[in-house]
């Protein structure tokens, strides 16, 4: 006897037919569990799909480091006091330690005055140098970046986020034209931003990018940085030069080394593992 008896067939067929409630409520049953199973699967990757794009294309493997006011005395220093990362610190951690593979530093200004012709928008101004695009996965939508030739040659050139160009320039093409940042000339020779702009990332169209050595005369500010973005090489994970970059900068910084405050830090890379963590539960408990 086969798959396809016919006396088989007959008989589950006569079963069916004299109960028929009971067969209907058996097969609403598994209708409705295998509904069930697929809608919880299909909604547990579109909020996963949902989250992963909050990410964005930047880079995964990367950490941000700021300075803040430590919490103990060191070295002759008293608590509460403010600590001031500078271009030198690069130089110092490079050195030290051997997972970093990129540095890409920032400082930024404002709202101040940028404008074109008799037209101003008040917006942010950051200083940066050309690793910034590499680490954090921006859009050039026109022209390029700041690259070694124009520090090479301190070229006093911009890169306009999309919504400045818009105010600014709105459907003219923005490549070649100058504007006026504190009295300063500025060539444009790009206009960049995110693929999608969430409530995060609008502070990156609203902005115009220069040079970080012209914005520190600009602004007398030194060899200072605001904040450092750092990734690590292929196949190291941040958490294992995390520790190291802390270290080493409190060391230069006189910091206390086992204060919790004076180098704060993001892990970019850990919160992405903790939300695959998180789909792959979900996974799971489905």
């Amino acid at each position: 006897m086969g798959l396809f008896d016919r006396d088989k067939w007959q008989e589950i067929l006569a079963t069916i037919m004299k109960n028929k409630l009971r067969s209907f409520l058996t097969s609403l049953g598994v209708f409705w569990g295998i509904f069930t199973l697929v809608f919880l699967l299909g909604t547990g990757k579109v909020l996963e799909n949902g989250v992963y794009k909050d990410f964005g294309s930047r880079a995964k493997n990367i950490m941000y480091v700021w300075a803040t006011r430590t919490t103990l005395p060191f070295d002759g220093l008293p608590s509460g006091c403010r600590v001031q990362l500078n271009l030198s610190d690069i130089d110092y951690i490079k050195q030290k330690v051997d997972q970093i593979e990129l540095i890409a530093p920032r400082n930024e200004v404002g709202p101040i005055n940028i404008e074109y012709k008799r037209e101003g928008v008040s917006y942010s101004v950051r200083g940066e140098l050309t690793d910034m695009p590499i680490i954090e996965v921006f859009r050039i939508h026109e022209g390029k970046y700041i690259n070694d030739g124009d520090i090479k040659e301190a070229r006093k050139v911009a890169v306009i986020g999309t919504t400045t160009k818009d105010v600014l320039f709105g459907e003219e093409d923005a490549i070649g034209e100058h504007i006026t940042i504190k009295g300063i000339d500025f060539k444009i020779v790009g206009v960049f931003g995110p693929d999608q702009v969430k409530e995060w990332t609008r502070g990156d169209t609203e902005v115009a990018v220069v040079l970080l050595t012209t914005l520190s005369r600009a602004f007398v500010t030194g060899d200072r940085i605001d904040y450092m973005v750092v990734s690590a090489k292929p196949g190291t994970r941040v958490a294992e030069m995390e520790p190291k970059i802390r270290k080493y900068l409190k060391e230069i910084n006189r910091v206390d080394p086992e204060d919790p405050q004076g180098i704060g830090g993001f892990n970019l890379e850990k919160e992405f593992q903790q939300i695959q963590g998180l789909f792959i539960g979900i996974k799971v408990f489905l």
